[in-house]
């Protein structure tokens, strides 16, 4: 369409023209240069168009994935944060206590060893209100927590 309106518009002023002392001939290869230069420039822009479509979409995307990594980043710092390895915690002895393969005084044969006063051990957790459990020389043992105190 845009190539037949060029055309009409090219012979009209043909006619104007030839009165200049321009060919016909001239004049005609010219504007059919100019035709296919104007419509290699559509080309050329609706090309631009797609292509600036194409890296917006790009820019879109990297901003996502650069989001999402970032995030990704945070996670591990939280999950390095907590699966730090802890410090055990340290009790001692306050007095000679006894150290029991159950919480429970009950059970003469339940006593696995006696400690000193000032012995210290790791503390793991408390069993109950009056037991703790605690590791000494590798083994998890019952003591009551009346004879136990954080070491310093």
């Amino acid at each position: 369409m845009k190539k037949t309106i060029y055309l009409l518009l090219a012979t009209t002023i043909s006619l104007e023209l030839s009165a200049c002392g321009v060919s016909k001939e001239d004049y005609k290869d010219a504007v059919e240069e100019a035709v296919e230069y104007s419509l290699a420039l559509d080309d050329a822009t609706a090309e631009n168009e797609r292509l600036t479509k194409e890296l917006q979409d790009a820019d879109e995307k990297y901003s996502k994935l650069s989001k999402e990594y970032e995030d990704y980043k945070e996670s591990i710092k939280t999950t390095e944060a907590v699966t730090e390895p802890v410090q055990p915690k340290m009790v001692k002895t306050t007095d000679r206590a006894r150290l029991r393969a159950t919480p429970s005084t009950d059970d003469a044969n339940n006593v696995l060893s006696t400690v000193d006063a000032g012995t210290l051990m790791e503390y793991v957790r408390d069993e109950d209100e009056e037991w703790a459990v605690v590791t000494v020389n590798g083994a998890e043992c019952y003591i009551s927590k009346q004879f136990i105190t954080p070491a310093d």
